[in-house]
């Protein structure tokens, strides 16, 4: 069996949609269209089950058949939840997607309910709550009254774990069904002590290439799946040939710094550093950085000890605690 290489779900649907543009253009027979998305559908289908790939509802699952028995729909929601809670970025969060599954009729009621018990620990946004309320509206009003105690933008909040176990757990639940709480370890970051430059700036060059998209399509495709009994240049043949497009073209001079950094860690130790950017790229001392990623961070997550912290967090409850 033919099974696509690639572990990432965005990429499966990717590859499933240029194998319909393929065949829109005519470069792909609709017969071998339809039998190379079969095949990606039942890969789909069983990397779903096995965990190897992790499909959610942002992933096209309607489309590669994985929202067609339980037990597929219910992994899609549980990879959807893990992605929610995980998500790093608000771009990266769901809550959209999963609002939109709980309220169309493919929705059963044991899915509406799984979805329901999750939200509390979902920590909705203020801004996605438009998407919680005409599925969920009690508990959409609920988090509407938590969320009036927020100070910030976001509920989400970095705490080194040296300090949170320094909270005592009563208030560790009442901040907890507030924020959501990342406990980081005090050796994952700290302050900026020291950064010097280097200028690795380069001239440009005089040559490059550009390939025509079809013939990137095509190679995407085949190189997706493993050496066998097929290869789609067997179904394009050389019609694809003609379309290629090879020109050359200067390259731009590349601006490029390499930073190195003296990171004061939040147990006191110090570690060092270094990325490449630009100028613009350079990090000043006393910026609070996670130190694997150098991503910068709130600067409080630097400077607070447990009783600031209970204090900025529970401050905003009634009479405070």
């Amino acid at each position: 069996m033919l099974l696509p290489r690639t572990k990432d779900p965005l990429q499966v649907a990717i590859l499933r949609n240029n194998v319909l543009s393929l065949a829109r253009i005519g470069a792909l027979p609709s017969q071998t269209a339809d039998e190379i998305t079969q095949l990606i559908a039942r890969h789909a289908q069983a990397s779903n089950i096995d965990g190897s790939v992790k499909f959610s509802l942002r992933d096209e699952p309607e489309a590669l058949g994985l929202l067609g028995s339980p037990e597929q729909r219910q992994l899609v929601l549980r990879n959807t939840i893990e992605a929610i809670q995980n998500a790093e970025h608000a771009s990266e969060r769901q809550v959209d997607h999963l609002m939109r599954f709980a309220g169309n009729d493919q929705a059963t009621h044991a899915d509406r309910k799984f979805i329901e018990q999750q939200l509390p620990a979902l920590y909705v946004e203020k801004w996605e709550l438009q998407y919680v309320r005409p599925v969920f509206p009690e508990f959409a009003d609920l988090r509407e009254r938590q969320l009036e105690m927020v100070r910030g933008d976001t509920s989400t909040v970095l705490v080194g774990a040296h300090i949170w176990n320094k909270i005592s757990p009563d208030d560790q639940k009442h901040i907890s069904e507030i924020y959501r709480i990342k406990q980081i370890d005090p050796k994952s970051y700290g302050v900026i002590s020291d950064v010097h430059t280097i200028d690795r700036s380069s001239p440009g060059s005089n040559t490059g290439t550009a390939v025509g998209s079809a013939l990137a399509e095509a190679a995407y495709i085949d190189r997706a799946f493993d050496r066998g009994s097929y290869s789609i240049w067997s179904s394009i043949g050389w019609a694809l040939a003609g379309g290629i497009v090879g020109s050359a073209a200067n390259t731009a001079p590349v601006e490029s710094y390499q930073h190195y950094y003296t990171i004061l860690l939040a147990d006191g130790e110090l570690a060092k550093r270094e990325a490449i950017g630009g100028a613009g790229d350079r990090l000043a001392p006393g910026t609070c950085v996670l130190v694997k990623s150098l991503k910068p961070v709130p600067q409080v997550t630097c400077e607070q000890g447990p009783k600031p912290l209970k204090d900025r967090l529970l401050g905003a409850w009634p009479g405070g605690r």
